[in-house]
């Protein structure tokens, strides 16, 4: 995918999806029609703020260090980086599903995040 529009034909509900795909199918700037099936999911947040195992949402594919054994996000802990672990699902474009690691309200660091440490001071913008 190489962009979505981010708006929607209020009539038809279609949205423009631009894709890179190989030209021995297709024309240069060929229109094609397609319907894409998508996902949706609810978010449900308990009383204390957590969510269900079940709940998924996405962050930037830019805030995740993917390691050898672990993936890993930095979030805003009162102004200080903190280091989270999260389960990643599936990637749709620059965004990246969250399966587990992370509350709907927690501020994912996605600007700078390669470089920060565990408990680093941080400034918001």
């Amino acid at each position: 995918i190489k962009s979505i529009s981010p708006k929607v034909d209020e009539k038809t509900r279609l949205v423009t999806v631009k894709l890179q795909l190989p030209n021995i199918l297709f024309k240069v700037n060929q229109n094609i029609k397609a319907k894409l099936p998508l996902t949706t999911h609810t978010l449900i947040s308990s009383n204390d703020g957590s969510q269900t195992a079940s709940d998924v949402f996405y962050i930037p594919l830019d805030a995740v260090t993917i390691g050898s054994e672990s993936q890993f996000v930095y979030i805003n802990d009162h102004g200080k980086a903190k280091k989270v672990e999260v389960k990643l699902g599936e990637i749709s474009g620059d965004q990246v599903a969250i399966l587990s690691g992370l509350n709907f309200s927690d501020q994912v660091i996605v600007e700078g995040s390669k470089t920060l440490t565990d408990g680093q001071e941080i400034s918001v913008k």
